[in-house]
């Protein structure tokens, strides 16, 4: 549809793995909440697993990273999603986020 604007959604607090969009998506960036272990989160082009084509990983070490509250990660220019977007997320008291935009 032309002239239409989508608009860039912040998902969910994610806690475990998740589905971020079921659909095929543009993903704009994450960000990690450093937890109290070491914490991470992949994200895939998948709409329902961890498997596919890795989009973006973010770590975080509970030790180093001890001073600062996140880890984010943004792209200028969006990354075409064409399954949807899944999180694979590890840690102790970690949050992720996702910024994204359905298609």
């Amino acid at each position: 549809m032309e002239g239409r604007e989508l608009a860039v959604v912040v998902s969910a607090d994610i806690t475990a793995d998740a589905v971020v969009a079921s659909a095929p998506a543009l993903y704009y960036g994450a960000q990690l909440f450093v937890g109290t272990a070491d914490s991470s989160l992949v994200i895939y082009d998948n709409a329902t697993e961890a498997a596919g084509t890795v989009i973006d990983r973010l770590s975080a070490n509970a030790v180093t990273n001890a001073g600062d509250s996140e880890v984010f990660h943004n792209f200028t220019k969006p990354v075409n999603c064409t399954a949807g977007i899944f999180v694979d997320w590890t840690g102790t008291a970690a949050i992720g986020k996702v910024y994204y935009q359905n298609k």
